[in-house]
């Protein structure tokens, strides 16, 4: 074909057919810049998971320590004291968190009637409470103590563990026969302190993310 009657063919051709094929242009042209959109989105979410999964990871530290813990809190024995004596239940919403389960770490827990919490005119002055679990045999047991008040096992030098994200500080002591590891958290202003003898550092830490997991 002569070149003059390509021009004249190109110029019969119609309008319609012309922006149609504009049109599948943009269309595929839309397609690709909204795939690599897509791409750059996934490659930045996966940048972002593997950011918070380093976040999240554990950091164990065990500190020296002599002997458990005691509440920072005296228990008051004066006229204007009142005790209230709520029930498990009960228990768990005061504290406003999730109650313990029953069996933790193949551990059951020793039933008690009734709690604790000491108040007078001025409001609640002493809430802490005691879980006790115990193996079947005896030879491992677990005490958690619940408090709206700081307990004192940390140390001016105390080096903090996370897990979950969760700031907690650790502790063993070697002064026994057996390792006695303790750890303190503070869960949505309420503090745990847990006391495990006859478990391993393996099997306490595996406790602590038991609870922490149930916490949260």
């Amino acid at each position: 074909m002569k070149r003059e009657s390509l021009y004249l063919e190109i110029g019969n051709i119609d309008d319609d057919l012309i922006e149609a094929a504009c049109a599948q242009r943009k269309s595929k042209k839309g397609r690709i810049n909204f795939a690599r959109f897509v791409g750059a989105a996934a490659c930045f979410c996966i940048i972002c998971i593997a950011a918070f999964s380093a976040f999240q990871k554990d950091s164990i530290y065990f500190n020296e320590i002599e002997v458990s813990s005691a509440s920072k809190v005296k228990i008051p024995s004066d006229e204007n004291t009142t005790v209230i004596t709520p029930n498990y239940e009960e228990l768990f919403d005061y504290y406003g968190i999730t109650k313990f389960p029953d069996t933790l770490a193949c551990m059951q827990r020793i039933e008690q009637k009734s709690y604790f919490i000491y108040q007078n005119l001025g409001g609640i002055i002493y809430d802490t409470n005691f879980l006790q679990y115990m193996s079947f045999d005896g030879k491992q047991t677990l005490t958690v103590a619940i408090a709206k008040e700081e307990f004192d096992i940390q140390t001016e030098d105390a080096k903090l563990s996370k897990i979950y994200g969760v700031p907690l500080t650790m502790g063993v002591s070697d002064g026994s026969a057996q390792p006695t590891y303790f750890a303190e958290v503070c869960i949505r202003e309420v503090y745990l302190h847990i006391t495990a003898r006859g478990v391993d550092e393996s099997a306490f830490v595996d406790i602590i993310r038991e609870i922490i997991k149930l916490q949260n």
